[in-house]
């Protein structure tokens, strides 16, 4: 069976750490891995996180019945996670005329 993830979209408690969040989730599913996306510069969490599950259906009950619940304080918005496809924005377009280099 495919794996499938759920993202814990906003207001996860910067308190809440990545045992804590598989823990919560664990009750409607196996976890494979519970990752809290945290912000370099502070070292602390953005608010936000991924839960993988071992099937499909288990994210998808995790998702109905996490969304919306109480979790360390605070209401949690529970979705299906998008597919990340290693999108980088397109390059810089160049706009006018050549500089000219002085040398006619």
């Amino acid at each position: 069976m495919p794996q499938s993830e759920v993202e814990v979209k906003k207001r996860l408690s910067y308190n809440t750490n990545e045992e804590a969040l598989a823990e919560a989730f664990s009750q409607h599913g196996q976890v494979i891995e519970a990752k809290i996306v945290m912000n370099k510069e502070y070292n602390r969490s953005k608010g936000f996180g991924f839960v993988t599950f071992a099937s499909e259906e288990e994210a998808e009950k995790a998702l109905a019945e996490m969304n919306g619940k109480v979790l360390n304080g605070r209401a949690i918005f529970v979705d299906n996670a998008k597919p990340n496809f290693g999108y980088a924005p397109p390059p810089p377009i160049a706009r006018g005329p050549p500089e000219s280099s002085g040398k006619e």
